[in-house]
């Protein structure tokens, strides 16, 4: 037990050695909250990419983990040391730290408390479908990992299954370090808040806004909680934009290699992060020609822009993304929504001729139990943001403006481009997650009354974050009896089986792969779950070449989920029970077979 524990002290300081070292030979003069997050960052971004090449190579084994780590830390421990006379320096731990520190342990402790409330945790069949891969990747030491064939949900699969560097990360910090959630819990808070604070401090030198807005960051307003549970996942991608915010502003020469191992780690992270960091940064370059051209001598001022090494850094970083997308990560993506998705509506269209099969919103989307004045708790976050943003046009438009207020307004550009880039996609929760840092930002309260809102502000985040959250378990639990059924149609089911994507994500990890199913606006949609006709849910059913037909409790009760968007209820459960046979029911799911 005890040598136990010294090995995974050990392995504890060799995965984020490195972070530390390497923070030392970027950055000279930072401190303490700035070199604590950048290390733990730079730590994790060193284990994506290394552990990313050894997964390429097929070396994803714990020696070469452990003899590339240990051969890392000397090469850098070497260069440090060679560096040494070169004015390295961190100021000492002072109180903002350890408010930050206690911001951090609070919103671990607030996001620990909603993750136990569900059981078997997991939001679909992604998330299942990342341990079976996390599991293969760590199995074979490869980045080719076995993908499973799940019919229409293999798309989804082989798009994420082509990002490894979290799954890399994941199973080098597993191996090495403590493999405790509530440490992952405090150290993604901790990157979370500290970042919103150097990010704020930087644009407006206001210390009480910065702590202001680590405290915030902490809670996790809209639904960013349930999004930084790991630093190695969701976290990180904050992460990534926060970056280039920070670029703009930072005098720190090293920040700019900072942005870019960030770029590249996320080109084999995480798709979206990617076009995050690369739209933002066409933003910053529009940003960065506003500010710097003069009309009155244009051609000068162009070329002094141009030699600037931040314009420099982010149309490297532009170029290095775009060139990923485009040659890897786009093809399998765009192969899947023109091709999976668009093939199956096309095939049912006869089914009902009068249906819309291009509606990007759901046929009849869930209604929300918990419902504020009319609104749900996540609206009244997002219109607190609105009125944060708001806040500052008016003030900036009226008021004596800064050199630091004029930089936030040019950074106003990136949020744009963006929020806008979410919002096409229909994603506007996901928008105001990686954005709300900014809004907290802007905040611009007189100084005398600063106190009473940043109050007001913690009490109601916390009120809307709570019943916001308690809604959100309902998405990310699993009965039991959904458990229990799933463990029997592995065990017992030889044909294809449809249901929704919940129940299916809980077969799928229990090793069957045979199911399948459709996009939320699909004309199957109503024959299958919402109308009386037997003979049309058996076309469907036909087409799909389906053998049995699963529904739940949930499904019954509460919402049916296919790809993206929860839904109403079922309404035809008792078609089922009067035309099909019945093989099995807990009580809780009934299978059905169709043929």
């Amino acid at each position: 037990m005890i040598a136990e524990i010294l090995l995974k002290i050990f392995g504890t300081i060799l995965f984020f050695l490195p972070g530390v070292l390497l923070s030392f030979v970027l950055f000279r003069k930072l401190d303490f909250i700035e070199r604590t997050a950048y290390s733990i960052v730079l730590s994790f971004l060193t284990a994506i990419i290394i552990g990313t090449i050894l997964a390429w190579v097929g070396k994803l084994f714990p020696f070469y983990i452990i003899t590339v780590m240990i051969l890392l830390n000397l090469l850098l421990a070497g260069i440090v040391y060679i560096k040494k006379n070169s004015g390295f320096s961190t100021e000492k731990i002072n109180l903002h730290f350890i408010l930050i520190l206690v911001f951090s342990l609070a919103g671990a402790g607030w996001r620990y408390f909603f993750y136990s409330q569900a059981n078997a945790w997991g939001d679909g069949i992604i998330t299942h479908v990342n341990i079976i891969l996390e599991n293969a990747i760590a199995q074979t030491g490869s980045a080719v990992a076995s993908v499973p064939n799940l019919n229409f949900y293999t798309g989804i699969v082989q798009d994420h299954a082509s990002f490894i560097g979290s799954y890399a990360a994941s199973i080098i910090f597993k191996l090495l370090s403590f493999n405790s959630k509530s440490l992952e819990l405090v150290l993604a808070v901790l990157i979370l808040s500290s970042f919103a604070y150097i990010a704020a401090k930087q644009f407006t030198k206001d210390s009480k806004l910065a702590l202001f807005c680590a405290a915030v960051m902490a809670l996790g307003p809209i639904e960013i909680w349930h999004s930084s549970l790991s630093p190695y996942f969701y976290t990180i991608y904050f992460m990534a934009l926060i970056s280039l915010f920070i670029m703009f502003k930072t005098e720190e020469k090293g920040f700019l290699w900072f942005t870019f191992i960030f770029a590249f780690s996320m080109m084999v992270t995480n798709y979206t992060a990617s076009l995050v960091m690369m739209i933002a940064s066409i933003g910053f370059v529009i940003a960065l020609a506003l500010k710097n051209l003069k009309l009155k001598n244009f051609s000068k001022s162009f070329f002094d822009l141009i030699r600037q090494k931040k314009f420099i850094s982010y149309i490297a970083i532009i170029l290095l993304l775009f060139s990923f997308i485009f040659l890897f990560a786009g093809k399998s993506i765009v192969g899947y929504t023109s091709h999976n998705i668009h093939a199956t509506v096309q095939n049912v269209a006869q089914l009902d001729t009068t249906a819309e099969t291009t509606i990007p919103e759901p046929v009849r989307p869930y209604k929300p139990a918990i419902m504020l004045l009319g609104l749900t708790p996540l609206t009244w976050q997002g219109i607190y943001l609105l009125f944060l943003g708001l806040n500052f046009v008016i003030y900036f438009l009226i008021g004596k403006n800064t050199k630091d207020d004029w930089d936030i307004a040019y950074s106003i550009i990136p949020v744009v481009l963006v929020g806008l880039s979410f919002l096409a996609v229909n994603y506007v929760g996901r928008a105001f997650s990686y954005l709300v840092f900014f809004a907290l930002l802007s905040v611009k309260i007189p100084k005398k009354s600063f106190n009473m809102f940043a109050v007001l502000s913690i009490i109601f985040l916390v009120f809307t974050g709570f019943f916001a959250a308690s809604q959100t378990i309902e998405f990310l639990t699993n009965s039991n009896g959904e458990i229990a059924a799933a463990n029997w149609a592995a065990a017992n089911l030889d044909g294809r089986l449809l249901s929704d994507e919940r129940f299916l994500s809980l077969v799928i990890q229990k090793g069957y792969y045979n199911v399948t199913g459709f996009e939320d606006n699909s004309v199957y949609v109503m024959p299958i779950f919402y109308r009386n006709s037997s003979e049309n849910a058996s076309v469907v059913f036909a087409k799909l070449n389906t053998t049995y037909f699963a529904d739940t409790k949930r499904m019954r009760e509460n919402y049916i989920l296919m790809l993206n968007s929860p839904q109403q209820p079922i309404e035809n459960s008792q078609m089922y029970e009067d035309n099909f046979k019945k093989i099995y029911d807990n009580g809780d799911v009934r299978v059905y077979k169709i043929k």
